[in-house]
């Protein structure tokens, strides 16, 4: 029994072997083909052991039909396994029915142990556990003894229990052991290559700039050669800890599975395979690309897979800023890229729609087909400069489009430097900012000229004034300031309308401006008061008199022209004052164009008194003139001492209309000379310094009224605007003051609205800012008077609290037929809306600014087509009869 039980073990391991030396790649066989070949021989293998097992007794058989099983399981495919499996169980066809249950359950036993060993040994193809194998067999027949005893029923003698104890315990776990042990020294052999292919391998990868990885089936390293620059984790100093351990041990998650997909795609194509991954590193994230073949180390091996590395971080971070580069060179700016000798070799669409040139136009071409000829030589020498000592420049040019306009640019101009630091190219890139200009212009135009005419104002009118000043004093040279005062211009206003009024206001602007020289400047100060300034006179004080008298008696006699507006003509004529200046007075130069202001003022007072049409010089003679300035003055002293100021008020409607609130407006009741208008006292009022003290009188005076009002129900919430003056404002004691008043009248200060002008507010923003803060809290509201004849800044509308913006009368007066007013109205009104402030509009007089107001999106009006200003008792009077009254 034991010799037959030898000789079938003997035999069955031999046939393993020859199969192993017959076919030396079954272990990891590859294709369907191979898979069902290998799983065939083993199975056969397995039933031949099988069939010759020695039986012992009736049923006990010491079978070794497990042996190549638990080999197959533990080193081969899964599946060859399975399918070998199933084949050595068709001997039992042939056996007796109570050992098909014991075999079959051998066979799967056999399998999962084999499986169970296969999981141990994970690692390197070359690795090998001989302990855990040895554990295996010895599992395999304890398993395989325990079924023969719960399937078959007949008992064993000593003898027989002892030899069945021997074989399953002792035979089977060795020669599992020693049959795993051959099988692993053969399959060591392919693992490496041929001693005689290394040399000339070695000095064929010391010649590749890339690193060589060779990767088996699983994607075990069995060979990695490093090169420099080194490629992480595949340097040498990773190079033993890399080498025999699986992709997936020291690559992130995601590489790894990237090598995985190309191991799979190169293991099953002949063709090359390719690989891309990037790995997050401390210095930050590199680069790789790969090539990838399946190779055999040795005839008949395995296949594994070679794949060549290289590091590609820098050529991607190019074709990122290349991209980076191509995206703004789309931008809509135009750009041109020129060569070191200024050719143009590029140009992008925002150029070409900018220029009107096409690429073709403009490649090849010199830079200088955009110059307009306007630039001055020494702004080219500065750029160059520039470009040439710091590599760059930005400045705005004057270009020239393909149609010969001419157009402004920001231009910004940057060289390029090549490794050895000079300039191989330069970038251009310009935006066209003539909407810009414009607005600039246009913004230029609202603070220093008139609206109406396009003269200059009286802040322009100011600054030169100042520059003359400075040049007759080094010059020698006298100059003259000439004010004009149309007379009877009332007339006009009253008899044909504002729109005829203003039209002969733009004649005159016309008349004024065609008879001065080129460096002299007419301007307007205001209603129908137009300034000269004649400079580079004669420096004999006779001779620059006599020529400037001559100049005005041509201006007189052109202004006394009949003018002709369409089927209209009118007729008028102007009063001249004339003051000579040289050499200032003082150390002020702007105190020195005041008092000139003053004098030219005088003179022509007195060109007026003598009966129009006239001109007179300024002389010390009208020094009394000036002395019963300085009387007005005095007198309005004694009539706020005296309280001779009179408030009148003016009512404001909305668009219902319903009644609002009114305005206040002081009238002089002086002693001699009748009721006086602000204009006729305003001025002396400001030179005496006493604004303040007027402002502070009406204030009082208004508030006293407010609580009056309020046991009259048609009244009682009417709101009252009174305007202020700057130098109120600032002082220091102005919000105790009106706090006080409030308080001692005991008016409602939400009844209250301070109307400030535009020219206030730019004094001293932050103070103002602070003030009217201070008096919001006591419910005190706020309006800007004369919107838009200013700077009409964004900066006050957003950081002061304001309720009300009021449209200046200049606009009004000219609607509906002057279309840049009422572009201005809409843009007042448009913005007052969306800041929530209310607009309101002063000097309505017709139905038809009304209803262009109305249309344009004001919606609150004052002036003459709403009622005229009236003391307080008449106001009470009339309002309380007709606030319901239809306009």
């Amino acid at each position: 029994m034991i010799q037959i039980l030898l000789g079938n073990t003997i035999a069955l391991m031999a046939l393993c072997l020859l199969l192993q030396l017959y076919y030396p790649n079954w272990m990891q066989a590859q294709g369907t083909q191979l898979e069902l070949r290998y799983g065939c021989l083993l199975g056969a293998i397995s039933a031949l052991g099988l069939w010759l097992a020695p039986n012992i007794g009736n049923e006990f058989t010491l079978s070794l039909h497990t042996l190549p099983l638990l080999i197959g399981a533990a080193f081969a495919q899964r599946p060859v396994a399975v399918l070998a499996s199933l084949i050595s169980l068709t001997p039992l066809a042939f056996q007796e029915n109570h050992s098909i249950g014991l075999n079959v359950s051998s066979s799967l036993l056999a399998l999962s142990v084999g499986i169970g060993y296969q999981l141990i040994r994970r690692g390197p193809q070359d690795s090998f556990k001989p302990l855990p194998l040895l554990g295996c067999g010895l599992i395999l027949g304890i398993g395989q003894l325990l079924l023969q005893k719960a399937w078959l029923s007949s008992e064993l003698n000593a003898q027989n229990i002892l030899l069945t104890r021997l074989f399953f315990l002792g035979v089977l776990p060795i020669l599992v052991l020693g049959l795993g042990w051959l099988l692993h020294l053969k399959r060591l052999k392919p693992a490496r290559l041929p001693v005689e292919q290394e040399p000339p391998l070695a000095i064929l990868l010391e010649a590749i700039p890339d690193t060589l990885l060779i990767l088996d089936q699983q994607g075990y390293c069995l060979e990695v050669r490093p090169t420099y620059p080194s490629i992480p984790p595949f340097d040498s100093a990773n190079m033993t800890e890399v080498q025999g351990q699986r992709i997936q041990d020291f690559l992130p998650p995601w590489p790894a599975k990237q090598f995985e997909r190309l191991i799979e795609k190169t293991l099953a194509s002949a063709n090359t395979q390719y690989l891309d991954y990037n790995l997050p590193l401390t210095t930050g994230t590199r680069f790789f690309e790969g090539c990838a073949h399946r190779i055999y180390l040795v005839p008949d091996s395995p296949p594994a897979v070679a794949v060549l590395i290289r590091e590609v971080t820098q050529r991607i971070q190019t074709e990122q800023e290349q991209r980076v580069a191509a995206i703004a060179f789309e931008s809509q700016q135009g750009m041109l890229i020129a060569d070191a000798k200024n050719q143009i070799i590029q140009v992008n669409p925002a150029f070409c729609r900018m220029t009107g040139y096409t690429p073709e136009d403009v490649i090849g071409q010199s830079t200088r087909i955009l110059s307009s000829g306007l630039q001055s030589k020494s702004l080219y020498q500065a750029m160059w400069y520039s470009i040439l000592n710091t590599g760059s420049w930005q400045g705005e040019l004057q270009n020239r489009r393909k149609t010969g306009e001419v157009y402004p640019a920001w231009v910004s101009i940057s060289a390029i430097y090549n490794t050895e630091g000079l300039i191989t190219h330069y970038v251009s890139a310009q935006t066209n900012i003539s909407q810009q200009k414009a607005a600039e212009h246009h913004i230029h135009r609202l603070a220093f000229y008139d609206p109406l005419t396009g003269l200059p104002n009286r802040r322009l009118l100011f600054e030169r004034l100042q520059q003359t000043l400075g040049t007759s004093t080094r010059t020698r040279q006298y100059a003259a300031l000439m004010m004009f005062d149309l007379d009877n211009f009332k007339n006009i206003n009253d008899h044909h309308g504002h729109a005829a009024g203003d039209r002969f206001l733009c004649e005159v602007a016309h008349r004024l401006t065609d008879k001065v020289r080129a460096g002299d400047t007419v301007a307007r100060l205001g209603g129908d008061e137009f300034v000269i300034v004649l400079e580079g006179l004669k420096t004999n004080v006779q001779e620059a008199q006599q020529h400037v008298s001559h100049f005005a008696e041509r201006i007189l006699l052109s202004l006394s022209q009949p003018y002709t507006l369409d089927d209209l003509i009118l007729h008028s004529s102007a009063s001249i004052g004339i003051a000579l200046f040289r050499d200032t007075t003082t150390d002020c130069i702007a105190q020195e164009v005041e008092e000139l202001m003053k004098r030219a003022d005088i003179a022509m007072y007195e060109a007026k008194q003598a009966g129009k049409n006239r001109l007179r010089f300024f002389d010390p003679q009208m020094q009394d003139l000036l002395n019963q300035r300085l009387g007005l003055e005095e007198d309005l002293r004694i009539a706020l001492e005296e309280q001779q100021l009179v408030l009148y008020f003016q009512p404001q409607y909305d668009h219902q209309p319903k009644l609002i609130g009114a305005e206040v407006l002081v009238r002089w009741q002086h002693p001699t000379r009748s009721l006086l208008l602000p204009g006729e006292f305003m001025d002396s009022a400001r030179r005496a310094g006493l604004t303040p003290a007027l402002d502070r009188y009406v204030l009082q005076h208004a508030c006293c009224q407010l609580a009056r009002w309020v046991d009259q129900t048609e009244l009682a919430s009417l709101v009252v605007a009174v305007n202020i003056s700057a130098s109120l404002l600032y002082q220091p004691d102005f919000v105790e003051y009106l706090t006080q008043i409030l308080q001692q009248t005991g008016a409602n200060p939400h009844q209250l609205k301070l109307e400030l002008t535009e020219s206030l507010l730019l004094d001293d923003m932050p103070l103002a800012a602070q003030r009217m803060d201070e008096l919001r809290v006591l419910g005190i509201r706020f309006s800007i008077d004369d919107f838009g004849t200013g700077y009409s800044s964004m900066l006050y509308l957003h950081r002061l609290p304001l309720d009300q913006l009021k449209i200046d009368r200049t606009f009004v007066q000219s609607l509906p037929n002057d279309d840049n007013s009422l572009a201005i109205i809409r843009a007042i009104c448009a913005l007052g809306n969306s800041l929530g402030l209310e607009v309101l509009a002063e000097g309505v007089e017709k139905p038809e600014q009304r209803q262009t107001l109305t249309e344009a999106g004001c919606q609150n009006f004052q002036g003459y087509l709403f009622g005229y200003p009236l003391p307080a008792d008449r106001f009470e009077q009339q309002l309380i009869q007709t606030q319901t009254a239809k306009i």
